[in-house]
């Protein structure tokens, strides 16, 4: 519904953080959507529609593609089931200072890029508890990813981030949502070359005749 809503169906819908196509993407994985599963979930924690949980959703305005429009509408959808997410403007420095702090709010909606593919650069640096970059700590996640940095392996290697994908996904660690969507302006005359991980290199571009 996002991707349809603000990118015209363009931004590929994910289940792990990791772009689809890449190494340590599970294909044979989806995360599905469940409003009636969501609303069980809350009302364990002893929350729900009569008796909302109240958070602060943080977002940045204009940093990425539709970011303060995405997430005004996450807003809403929460609202459905039981959150009621206070929604709060941040400059991208802001982020940062927090994530460096652990002063995070509870949710946080971020694009995070990786250019290369490779899984370590996505679980590996998202999801690791010793890494700089990590918004959640968690020691399930640290004892998973670990062995794998040294792994030689490449085999076990991309399947083990692929177990830590889906883990990540499955205890609600991370929320994925979409691959984030760029545009390209050219002319007809010119041939772009797409990659599923949204990498640009204009030096694989090339001139139609």
């Amino acid at each position: 519904a996002l991707s349809k809503a603000f990118f015209g169906g363009a931004a590929v819908p994910i289940s792990v953080p990791a772009a689809k196509g890449t190494p340590g993407y599970p294909e044979d994985y989806e995360f599905a959507f469940s409003e009636d599963k969501a609303k069980a979930l809350l009302k364990e924690a002893g929350f729900g529609p009569d008796k909302p949980v109240a958070i602060t959703l943080s977002t940045t305005n204009g940093v990425n593609p539709g970011d303060f429009d995405v997430a005004r509408a996450i807003v809403q959808m929460w609202k459905k089931i039981g959150i009621n997410a206070e929604l709060e403007t941040i400059e991208l420095s802001t982020y940062q200072e927090r994530l460096r702090a652990g002063a995070l709010k509870e949710a946080t909606l971020y694009s995070w890029g990786n250019t290369a593919g490779d899984p370590e650069f996505y679980a590996g640096y998202l999801l690791d508890p010793k890494s700089i970059f990590s918004a959640f700590k968690s020691d399930d996640l640290g004892q998973m990813i670990h062995p794998l940095l040294v792994e030689v392996d490449e085999a076990k290697r991309v399947a083990g981030y692929k177990a830590v994908n889906r883990f990540a996904a499955e205890q609600g660690y991370t929320i994925p949502l979409y691959q984030s969507v760029k545009t390209i302006a050219h002319t007809d005359k010119v041939s772009i070359k797409k990659y599923a991980n949204g990498l640009t290199l204009p030096s694989t571009y090339t001139l139609k005749g």
